[in-house]
């Protein structure tokens, strides 16, 4: 998929990840966005660029955002996708930003099948902003009390459109959750985890199943997804499901100067 995905329709999916998962404060600068989420994930907390021919005073705008950054108290990070172009990639090298991070995303068209039959499955659908969502992503994400404040912060921030989706074994008892969004037209799915002890058993696989039907009958006609290149089971499996790789990114950073 991603020799034959076209900038035009990777930017789109871009501006869509960015309304399924909004940050806490966002610069618009040209094609330029600059994101702020109190250091909570590295999209959320970064620069990038939608279009390569967006260079003209690149080095300004460029110290004008890493003095944003720093001044909030964030490393500052470019994130690198093939929208940014060689030239931004040619400022950063003679800057001397280091390389970060390696992931893919992933991207599944949906079958043009009309109704689509999802069972339940023991999973249980809530607002990510419900009770039922934090206390569960409590447990299963492992955040300390301050990162987890940012996180409840940041659900708060989600469309109407966001659906939590949390799947039980047989006792009751929290196997698996995931995290789904639509905004135009793309179903994204983030924070799939499973239980330590449920793991390798099917559930995330079983999870997914329902997560793509419903987002689709929610209106995505593609569900996109983000995963680290070094994170091969998961890959594994979201291959079984259809997806395929759209486009990769790196993020770039400058530590402060000692």
């Amino acid at each position: 998929m991603s020799a034959g995905l076209g900038h035009s329709r990777m930017r789109a999916i871009e501006e869509a990840m960015f309304k399924c998962r909004p940050s806490l404060e966002t610069v618009m600068d040209g094609d330029w966005v600059w994101r702020f989420a109190k250091g909570y994930t590295g999209r959320a907390n970064s620069l990038q660029s939608l279009n390569a021919q967006d260079i003209n005073n690149a080095e300004e705008r460029l110290a004008t955002h890493v003095q944003r950054s720093r001044d909030y108290g964030i490393v500052p990070k470019f994130r690198v996708t093939p929208l940014a172009g060689p030239k931004i990639l040619d400022m950063l090298d003679a800057q001397g930003w280091g390389v970060q991070g390696h992931t893919e995303v992933l991207v599944r068209t949906c079958p043009d099948s009309g109704r689509v039959s999802t069972g339940r499955d023991n999973i249980s659908v809530v607002a990510p902003g419900s009770n039922q969502w934090q206390q569960a992503m409590a447990g299963l994400l492992g955040l300390e009390p301050p990162a987890f404040e940012i996180y409840r912060e940041l659900l708060a921030r989600l469309p109407s459109s966001a659906y939590g989706f949390l799947m039980y074994q047989g006792d009751g008892t929290l196997a698996s959750a995931a995290l789904g969004v639509v905004a135009d037209e793309v179903g994204a799915v983030f924070s799939l985890t499973t239980a330590p002890q449920c793991r390798r058993q099917g559930f995330a696989r079983r999870l997914m199943v329902f997560v793509q039907e419903y987002l689709q009958q929610e209106g995505a006609k593609q569900i996109a997804l983000q995963v680290e290149v070094k994170n091969h089971p998961a890959i594994a499996l979201y291959k079984l499901a259809g997806y395929e790789k759209a486009y990769s990114y790196i993020y770039r950073t400058l530590e402060a100067a000692s």
